[in-house]
């Protein structure tokens, strides 16, 4: 039970802004968060990523387009190598994320963003 206690806490927004130590789901609940009270677009999604079997990450809206953030890969880092990266990137999303009615809603942006 108390296993079942620590891995709960551990996906929570708690976890990865208080305790510095979150699993994927924690740091991407953060994230949304955070994103969401300043009025950016956003959503969390799942699927694989590199070589993780279940992996989550977060994708948000620029310029009309979505871009992946991957807050779990980013963390503790002092540089942003996941920050808006483009669907040729590792990261493939589930089934679920991969219907039209998803893709419309969410268009994807081929690649990394540039600045203009």
């Amino acid at each position: 039970l108390e296993f079942r206690r620590v891995l709960f806490r551990s996906s929570t927004a708690y976890a990865a802004m208080i305790q510095h130590n979150a699993t994927c789901q924690g740091y991407c609940v953060c994230l949304y968060r955070m994103l969401r009270e300043t009025g950016i677009s956003c959503r969390i999604v799942t699927g694989k990523a590199g070589s993780d079997d279940l992996h989550a990450w977060v994708i948000v809206e620029l310029d009309d387009l979505y871009y992946i953030l991957d807050p779990t890969w980013d963390a503790g880092n002092d540089t942003y190598q996941w920050f808006l990266r483009g669907a040729d990137d590792t990261h493939v999303p589930g089934e679920a994320f991969l219907g039209e009615a998803f893709q419309n809603k969410y268009p994807m942006a081929e690649q990394a963003y540039q600045k203009p």
